[in-house]
């Protein structure tokens, strides 16, 4: 079932058990509340200071949550752009070493696309990729192994080297904000928040005479709730699979940059005996 089609039938499912809750007090307390009553004196105030309060939080996680999803696909594209600019700059390098360093880059960039549908739960366990570290300390080796000899080759090399640092910060840009943002306890205190809204909302419809009114209000409230929650744990988790997660398309499109450059796609055969040099 795919993510969308689950968060629908989610609040469907919801919205139904807010209704069930609603009719169920409204029998119960059918003989102390009249539709069309005041509210009791206080209720409204109260609501209201409260309502305020859980807006202010649910407002300041949004708000964190998107920059922080927006700083884990900067830093992607940021990342992939500094692959494609460091293999760029390679070619400048000495013949004898420009190709090594090139592959070891496209290395880089396959291992990359290859371990992306499983960022998420590594990211989760404090993991790291292998494959990743590996092409990554390979291009460190090749770089220091290129002689540095002339005015031409100097140049080359300190923007190679340049390129390369700029990669490897992106990169721990891009894990960093890909970890959780959003605690449990947060969580928790936002879920707290909803169900006391909730209350209030399900208080008030019941002095309400128009059954459409009541309806509306509790359906609503529950959507609210569902978009503003299933917004916030799509952005606290910007590397899963879910529709407008940070996906590898910047880094697949440098990748496919440098293959059509190379005049040849690497092969994870190829990546695995290099790592074996």
């Amino acid at each position: 079932m795919s993510p969308l089609l689950s968060l629908v039938f989610a609040v469907t499912a919801a919205v139904f058990a807010g209704l069930l809750v609603f009719l169920v007090v409204r029998r119960a307390s059918a003989s102390r509340i009249k539709p069309g009553e005041s509210l009791p004196v206080g209720v409204g105030e109260v609501f209201t200071v409260i309502g305020m309060a859980y807006v202010i939080l649910l407002g300041f996680v949004s708000v964190e949550a998107f920059e922080s999803f927006q700083r884990a696909r900067t830093s992607a594209r940021a990342e992939a752009h500094a692959v494609a600019e460091g293999y760029m700059v390679a070619g400048l390098l000495p013949r004898s070493h420009r190709d090594g360093v090139q592959r070891d880059i496209m290395c880089y960039a396959q291992a990359v696309t290859s371990s992306w549908d499983g960022l998420e739960e590594r990211l989760a366990a404090g993991e790291v990729d292998p494959d990743v570290e590996a092409a990554q300390l390979r291009i460190q080796r090749s770089l220091d192994r290129v002689p540095v000899e002339g005015e031409k080759a100097n140049v080359a090399y300190e923007y190679t080297v340049i390129a390369h640092e700029e990669r490897m910060r992106e990169r721990a840009a891009r894990l960093t904000e890909g970890s959780v943002f959003v605690p449990h306890s947060l969580w928790i205190l936002l879920w707290i928040g909803a169900a006391i809204i909730m209350t209030f909302v399900i208080f008030f419809t019941l002095f309400q005479r128009r059954r459409w009114l009541q309806v509306s209000l509790i359906t609503l409230t529950i959507v609210m709730f569902a978009v503003m929650f299933g917004s916030i744990n799509l952005l606290d988790h910007p590397f899963s699979n879910s529709p407008g997660a940070v996906s590898a398309r910047a880094m697949d499109s440098a990748l496919a940059r440098m293959e059509l450059l190379e005049g040849a796609k690497v092969s994870e055969s190829e990546c695995d005996e290099r790592a074996l040099e």
